[in-house]
């Protein structure tokens, strides 16, 4: 029976082997012809464009934002707020204006 101790020893040796995924380990005491895989070309790629910067607001930075006893909301058109912001700001009763 294996004991915990053999269960860690078997795993740390399998980890160590380092083989790449889907690749079948070789059998203990067999050698393995490992051949190397052939160069590939690199496709070129396209240049990536960044995507357009999008705030997000959560529940605490909403809080931040708001003065006492204001009514509305100021944030950016395109703007991401949090559900609990929104619900937040839905239970106080203060509108969202977007600029």
């Amino acid at each position: 029976m294996l004991t915990r101790g053999d269960l860690v020893d078997i795993i740390l040796e399998h980890l160590a082997r380092r083989d790449p995924p889907g690749r079948a380990a070789p059998a203990p005491g067999a050698q393995a012809s490992r051949r190397e895989a052939p160069d590939l070309p690199v496709r070129a790629r396209a240049p990536v464009e960044a995507a357009p910067f999008r705030l997000f607001l959560s529940e605490y930075d909403v809080k931040r934002r708001l003065t006492p006893h204001s009514q509305q909301l100021k944030i950016p058109k395109g703007a991401i707020l949090s559900p609990l912001a929104i619900d937040w700001l839905v239970l106080k009763g203060i509108d969202i204006v977007r600029e």
